[in-house]
């Protein structure tokens, strides 16, 4: 019963977490207004790597080419193969024998390359104009940050909190032995509920600054409740319909306290539970 216990308040507690990075994190979309502040954020994949100078290959930079597509493709064959540049000057050649891997400008776009290597794969390329000199750089896509870095973590993290408030329940059901059994019937939402306006108005937090100690005096207030709840549920005389009765008890008395405190608290403080 211990070791359920624990659990139980394991599940919930990385849901709190869940639900506050889910809801409370920066939503950024992919537009170009928010990449300052991305940069700011994560600034390791916005740091472009120089690769080479384009005037340079075949050249000086030729082998900065070779080491580049043996660190970042593992092209092996790269280390013997000939260089070459196309007669425009648009499209550096990378051969050797069967082997080959093209980088070449883009027409539409000054600013773009694409690095196109046999087998089908083809990679972006950034060009920077720096003292009249053409280099090339990684690519650095605002999309891919937006999506691996954000959406997809939050995602899975929603997933997480999700699948633990179900196993929550279910072990709560299964432990009370009661199918009625549910934070809401129980009354610990309400306790929940109550938890959170004593922190703002008697502890003065604000949802902008004090979030976590609202997440914690919600959480404690709804460990309380539930070790009550097991309490009683655990007695003889404990029947499943009388500890259903025993939460909406806990749940007349926790909308009785909030009213009441919302009633004699400060404006502003109700003005933040509220809204």
């Amino acid at each position: 019963m211990i070791a359920l216990f624990v659990l139980f308040l394991l599940l919930i507690i990385v849901a709190l977490v869940g639900i506050f990075a889910t809801t409370g994190a920066l939503d950024v979309t992919v537009d170009d207004a928010y990449y300052s502040i991305l940069c700011k954020t994560f600034p390791n994949h916005f740091e472009s790597k120089y690769i080479f100078t384009w005037d340079d290959v075949p050249g000086s930079d030729s082998e900065r080419l070779r080491n580049y597509l043996w660190a970042e493709y593992g092209i092996d064959w790269a280390e013997d193969a000939k260089i070459s540049k196309s007669d425009d000057c648009r499209t550096i050649t990378i051969a050797d024998g069967e082997n080959s891997a093209r980088i070449t400008l883009d027409r539409m776009d000054s600013g773009k390359a694409w690095l196109r290597i046999e087998g089908g794969r083809s990679e972006n390329l950034e060009v920077k104009g720096t003292n009249g000199e053409m280099r090339m750089h990684e690519s650095t896509w605002l999309a891919d940050v937006c999506i691996w870095n954000l959406r997809i973590p939050r995602i899975l993290l929603a997933i997480l909190t999700g699948f633990c408030l179900g196993t929550a329940g279910a072990i709560m059901q299964w432990a009370l032995k009661n199918p009625l059994a549910s934070p809401y019937t129980l009354g610990i939402s309400s306790v929940v509920a109550c938890g959170a306006p004593i922190a703002i108005i008697i502890g003065g937090a604000s949802i902008e600054g004090e979030a976590f100690m609202i997440l914690g005096v919600a959480g404690i207030f709804a460990l309380i409740a539930t070790a009550i709840i097991l309490y009683i549920s655990r007695r003889r005389w404990a029947t499943p319909e009388r500890v259903v009765l025993m939460g909406i008890v806990m749940m007349i008395l926790s909308v009785a306290i909030t009213t009441i405190l919302m009633y004699f608290g400060k404006a502003e403080a109700v003005m933040r539970t509220v809204f």
